[in-house]
């Protein structure tokens, strides 16, 4: 099933892909652009205690996510893939668990071929992959859970002190990731797993002194030095944001309850479409030991039904469920493509053919739908009809070699997984027109001195494009602000630092500004009009907002 021979080439190969999709594409909007920049603020502002989105305090989150990036850009710079070096990290972190822990436990003659199975059906997985190019705390949260859950069942099962002490070293980093489910999760995996398969006794090696001892010399300088800096900060990070935002229905992004079990199917897609009629629970039980089962069963039914249960969701959560799984339809591929010479093909072997097949046909349609064509720019549509012609040759190439004997259908299952992944990536990168890294021409006229205004929405990715070293001013009709959005985000880091408030203007702020001609830049969304400008036309016409300049000639205010 696999030619290459040493695991460490095999991992640094899938790391190699990871990180080469990974620099491909802009920064997405808000989250990523939102991220990124509190990571280059922590490096502009040479605070590493304090999170801040433009200056301004963040405590939504825990700093890792900002720590790593903000270490990896005091070495290569401010630029985008570095810090999607981060969430590829986690992902090899998440990845390496998975082989290290399979290649130990699996009852199988060749443990580290189900090893390096279980390793690719979770790489090539869409959340998965498509998580390890995006910056923020959710694959790097996951990455920490999992290696909790292997490292502790290890140390269960082998009595192998090292693991115990990973298992608490992950589990401090899992907090520092994105707070109390970095340790809440592997609690509740692992918990009733110890009773049921009668491993209960082993809780009081579990809580060792020392693993304690060293969970807390990781979590607590900066849960410490945040408190002493912010006498409200422990109060607003565990239970604000951390109780209120689970069982708070006042939250964005309210999904019905299978919302993940449809996530969870679209991943794994192109594996479920290749076991096809082959499917029977049985291998997995048959090539891993009870216990092992066990644990792979409780993990993603818990985690699945856990997240399911606020109405606050999003595909990224779900992320600590994708390893039992993937472990699971390895087994289940391994049981069914291990067996080598002659073999009767089956419609699920050719079905990932046609499924790309049909993708092929819709990018080849793409530019040429009149909704579709208005938005592309030309090398946009260029773009796609090139992916499209690569997708189709990949497609006859696979199939020609499969019909040939020359490759198997486990092999037809992986290309065509790692063809959808890419092709996501490039997708995104085409038709994902929020960003506006290709808007940021009026660089030009911005002076060092002069403000920069965001009128009504705050255009995340353009600091972090522009390395900005100057704060950013918004306006917005600041008292009506509440929920869970931008806005109410930067207004909550006042509540830490007042005298930011600064930073936020109402319109009258505005307004007063304009009139007494001061020199700034205003980046105004399409379509919506300042009476304060008054006639004052805008020097670029961008596709998401048009600049306008003041202070450099008469502005005609409304009568």
């Amino acid at each position: 099933m696999f030619t290459i021979r040493s695991n460490k080439v095999f991992l640094a190969l899938i790391a190699l892909w990871l990180g080469i999709a990974a620099s491909i594409r802009q920064l997405s909007v808000p989250d990523e652009g939102r991220y990124a920049d509190i990571t280059r603020w922590m490096i502009e502002s040479g605070d590493w205690l304090t999170p801040r989105i433009d200056g301004v305090p963040f405590f939504h989150k825990p700093p890792l996510l900002h720590w790593l990036g903000g270490g990896l850009m005091e070495i290569f710079g401010v630029h985008v893939w570095v810090m999607r070096l981060v969430p590829v990290f986690a992902a090899m972190v998440m990845l390496t668990g998975v082989f290290w822990f399979i290649s130990r436990h699996a009852e199988v003659k060749n443990r580290q071929t189900l090893a390096r199975t279980s390793v690719l059906v979770l790489a090539s997985s869409v959340l998965v992959y498509g998580s390890s190019q995006y910056i923020n705390h959710d694959l790097l949260v996951a990455a920490w859970i999992s290696l909790t859950v292997f490292a502790f069942a290890d140390f269960t099962l082998t009595r192998e002190r090292k693991s115990l002490y990973l298992g608490y070293v992950a589990a401090a980093l899992a907090l520092l990731s994105k707070g109390l489910i970095g340790v809440l999760i592997p609690g509740m995996i692992l918990l009733p797993w110890l009773i049921v398969t009668g491993n209960w006794r082993r809780i009081p090696a579990l809580l060792h002194p020392l693993g304690i001892l060293l969970f807390l010399a990781i979590i607590s300088p900066w849960l410490y030095f945040a408190q002493q800096k912010y006498p409200n900060f422990l109060h607003y990070f565990f239970i604000e944001q951390q109780f209120d935002r689970f069982s708070s229905g006042q939250f964005n992004n309210k999904q019905p309850w299978p919302f993940y079990i449809v996530c969870l199917i679209i991943s794994f897609l192109p594996w479920l479409l290749l076991i096809g009629k082959r499917y029977t629970w049985k291998p997995a039980a048959a090539l891993l030991n009870k216990p092992v089962f066990l644990l792979l069963v409780w993990w993603a039914v818990s985690v699945i039904v856990f997240f399911s249960i606020p109405p606050s969701k999003l595909a990224g959560y779900i992320l600590p469920a994708t390893p039992p799984l993937a472990i699971y339809l390895a087994c289940v591929l391994h049981k069914a493509f291990s067996v080598d010479g002659a073999y009767r093909k089956v419609w699920s072997d050719w079905i990932n053919l046609g499924f790309l097949t049909l993708i092929a046909a819709a990018l080849f349609a793409l530019p040429y739908i009149p909704k579709t064509a208005s938005q592309l720019t030309p090398s946009e549509s260029t773009g796609l009809l090139i992916l499209a012609t690569v997708l189709t040759v990949a497609i006859v190439l696979t199939g020609y070699l499969f019909h040939r004997n020359q490759i198997k259908a486990f092999q037809v299952g992986l290309i065509s997984a790692l063809l959808l992944c890419t092709s996501v990536t490039f997708l995104v990168k085409w038709l994902d027109h929020k960003s506006s890294a290709d808007q940021i021409a009026f660089q030009v006229d911005l002076k060092p001195n002069m403000p920069l205004v965001f009128y009504h929405n705050y255009y995340y990715d353009i600091p972090f494009v522009l390395n900005q070293k100057r704060q950013i001013q918004w306006v917005e009709d600041w008292p009506s602000v509440k929920g869970d959005n931008g806005a109410a985000q930067i207004k909550d880091g006042l509540r830490f630092e007042p005298q930011q408030s600064h930073l936020l203007w109402n319109e009258s702020d505005l307004d007063a500004r304009i009139k007494n001609n001061e020199q700034m830049m205003i980046l105004v969304p399409k379509d919506e009009k300042v009476e304060a400008l008054g006639t004052l036309k805008p020097i670029y016409q961008e596709r998401n907002f048009d600049v306008f300049m003041t202070g450099t000639s008469t502005v005609e205010t409304p009568k």
